[in-house]
């Protein structure tokens, strides 16, 4: 149907239009009317969203959002006819069906394009059909684009709602130029697709590699800050650990309490900071001369205080002489519980020149004695100052929990870290799948990822690939990689590399020959429509119980549809069932662990500005939890058993994306990175990539 105006409807009185209010953009940017009781979220900057709002009543299906695009344009007419338009914005999503479209239409100095595109399956996630009314703008030739979601029980027939919706359009007006934020530079694509990745990719830009002496430095102060309880914090790097015979050791990674703290990434260092002055000294191992020969001389004290941006550099042998020194009154040395001194005293194999820290460690702690035997063997003490006599107690009780707070809101330059991490790693699984063929190794698969995330500049993995082809799919942490890819596996690899020891946490499910079969499009659509659904309501304030609980149930709509499942969504709740089939959780937090801590535990509770999660639902078909659901007498009843016996050997489908809640919503990094995940995306990029793909 062609409209020729941007009235999606003719007026009626069928039903009352919904009320509004006029807002004006802070920023000076524009204006327009808003339904009244939608609440207001707030700007992320550099997405392109100038303004969102959500009606309370209906969360997750009405939302009305405001877009500066990233394109300059003099006239509607640059964007392609209404109809392409239209066609393109129907194609962004999974099951969006054009339904109409309105010509470009001038009023008031203002270009409009309108077109309704009706979402189902995939997109709609729980409300069966959602219609989008999307309206771009071109005024003083910059471009907007307005977007107005629902529920499509809610606007079908609705007279009122379309009122509401020409209301809301026709009342946009652009700022004096003089006013206006430039969001983005102009671009000459005027693609609909290019305006759909083009706030994704800049937004990225928010989040760049800054100095690590810097970022470490904002680290520092927020750690200070939290730190209430006096004295000084004390953090070891860690050691080499042994491998196997006299002299071979295990790849060093530091700790990542002190990675966070200090960037360093030697071995044998610690370090010392003072909250109330936010003095950092570094600690260094003083190895012997003849380690040069083996593993490289370190640099001077000087110049690792440089490097590391330290107030000071130090031995560690000269620790407690050093404390005496500069922090006389100290009494309490906060440690982790790691580096508590019997603990530190129970590792083994450590090299020789790398013990200088658990001695240190025990210097401090046994200060008090030491200096007794100073003042007995001088005569009486008395007349001495109380810092002669300067007690100093080991305490782990404040230190862990301040870490784990700060490290759960990331800074903008940790985001850029984990940006880096994400780049890279999805070259690397693009890698994968290019060099993909039946009859290789899962190790080789493997093994093509850590190239291509050396080739990124990525030296270290994040934990473990799992690489599970055919039914190793199932298995959640599989680690073995040691089984043949063959012609009609799914190939299920959760990997992910680090940049800083920020890593990415990335997994996709891709067809071992290039292509799905039908039954394995259907499971992986399930899975794809659990995370869309999952991260649209991904934003602060949001419960993660909650989000996790309306993923599963949507998760046994799906099987049921399939014909995997029957009874009552009660029936199958109360069962259990869908933990027969997604026996995970749907995320945990992400940062320099894959694993991430927080005053909460690795899970989030309920979701704040700054958190970065994983989204990854799964479906499996695991023998041992579908035999188990077999012989339950509660469970087996609502199997279809023999259609979920077909699918045995398919194993399973994981789709895993890392995500940044940001004030109004959330920035998918995984996205942002270039990591394709619709099926016909992968399906075209190993055609095009994959030469024993694109011959068949």
């Amino acid at each position: 149907m062609f409209i020729a105006s941007p009235l999606l409807l003719p007026a009626a009185a069928a039903a009352a239009p919904v009320p509004t209010m006029e807002y004006v953009d802070p920023q000076g940017t524009f204006k327009l009317q808003v339904p009244k009781g939608w609440q207001q979220v707030n700007l992320v900057p550099g997405t392109g969203i100038l303004a969102s709002w959500y009606d309370p009543a209906n969360r997750g299906s009405d939302t009305l959002v405001v877009y500066a695009a990233p394109t300059a344009a003099a006239s509607t007419r640059e964007l392609g006819t209404a109809q392409e338009v239209g066609e393109a914005l129907a194609g962004v999503s999974p099951g969006g069906s054009l339904q109409q479209w309105g010509s470009d239409r001038r009023s008031k100095g203002r270009e409009y394009i309108t077109t309704q595109v009706r979402f189902t399956g995939v997109s709609a996630g729980l409300f069966g059909a959602v219609l989008d009314i999307r309206c771009c703008v071109v005024a003083e030739g910059q471009k907007y684009t307005l977007r107005i979601s629902s529920k499509a029980d809610n606007i079908e027939g609705n007279a009122g709602w379309y009122q509401t919706v020409n209301r809301i359009v026709q009342s946009f007006q652009r700022a004096a130029a003089g006013r206006a934020r430039q969001c983005f530079k102009p671009r000459a694509s005027s693609t609909v697709a290019a305006e759909v990745a083009g706030p994704a990719a800049k937004a990225a830009d928010n989040y760049p590699i800054v100095d690590i002496r810097e970022q470490c430095k904002e680290l520092r102060a927020r750690v200070c800050k939290e730190t209430l309880a006096g004295g000084l914090i004390y953090v070891s790097g860690g050691d080499l650990q042994h491998r196997n015979g006299a002299d071979v050791y295990y790849k060093f990674r530091p700790s990542s309490d002190f990675a966070y703290l200090t960037g360093v990434t030697e071995p044998g260092f610690a370090c010392l900071l003072d909250p109330e002055t936010q003095r950092f000294t570094l600690v260094a191992p003083k190895v012997p001369e003849d380690a040069a020969v083996w593993w490289g001389g370190l640099p001077s004290l000087d110049q690792l205080a440089e490097q590391a941006g330290a107030a000071a550099c130090i031995y560690t042998e000269d620790l407690p002489q050093y404390v005496q020194q500069h922090h006389s009154d100290v009494q309490t040395l906060h440690i982790l519980p790691g580096d508590d001194p019997q603990q530190q005293a129970q590792l083994l194999g450590l090299p020789h020149f790398a013990q200088h820290q658990q001695q240190a460690v025990q210097q401090l702690a046994g200060l008090q004695a030491l200096q007794a035997v100073q003042s007995s063997s001088t005569g009486s003490t008395a007349g001495r100052s109380s810092s002669t006599s300067q007690q100093i107690q080991l305490s782990t009780a404040f230190l862990e929990s301040t870490l784990h707070r700060c490290r759960a809101t990331k800074t903008a330059a940790e985001v850029g870290c984990l940006m880096e991490a994400s780049r890279g790693s999805a070259a690397a699984h693009k890698a994968m799948w290019a060099a993909c063929k039946p009859g290789l190794k899962e190790y080789q698969l493997e093994a093509a990822f850590a190239h291509a995330a050396g080739q990124a500049g990525l030296m270290q993995l994040g934990y473990p690939c799992i690489v599970g082809a055919g039914a190793n799919g199932a298995i959640l942490h599989y680690e073995r990689n040691s089984a043949t890819v063959k012609p009609n596996d799914l190939v299920l690899v959760d990997a992910g590399a680090e940049f800083r020891h920020y890593t990415a946490d990335i997994t996709r499910t891709f067809p071992a020959s290039g292509k799905f079969t039908a039954q394995q499009r259907d499971i992986y659509d399930v899975v794809l429509s659990m995370q869309q659904h999952a991260l649209s309501q991904i934003q602060p304030g949001a419960s993660w119980a909650d989000i996790q609980q309306s993923t599963r149930q949507l998760l046994l709509q799906q099987l049921q549809q399939l014909g995997l499942v029957k009874g009552s969504a009660d029936a199958l709740t109360d069962a259990g069932i869908d933990r027969v089939f997604m026996p995970h959780g749907l995320g945990h937090f992400l940062g320099l662990d894959v694993h991430d801590v927080s005053d909460v535990g690795p899970v989030p509770q309920r979701l704040q500005a700054g958190h970065v999660i994983t989204v990854e639902p799964g479906l499996y078909f695991m023998p041992l939890l579908l035999q188990r659901a077999f012989n339950d007498p509660k469970q087996a009843p609502l199997l279809v058993k023999p259609a979920v016996e077909a699918l045995l050997d398919m194993g399973g489908v994981r789709i895993e994306d890392n995500v940044l809640v940001t004030d109004s919503g959330h920035f998918n990094l995984t996205m942002a990175a270039g990591m394709p995940k619709e099926a016909a995306e992968i399906e075209a990029y190993m055609a095009a990539h994959n030469a024993s793909c694109s011959s068949n």
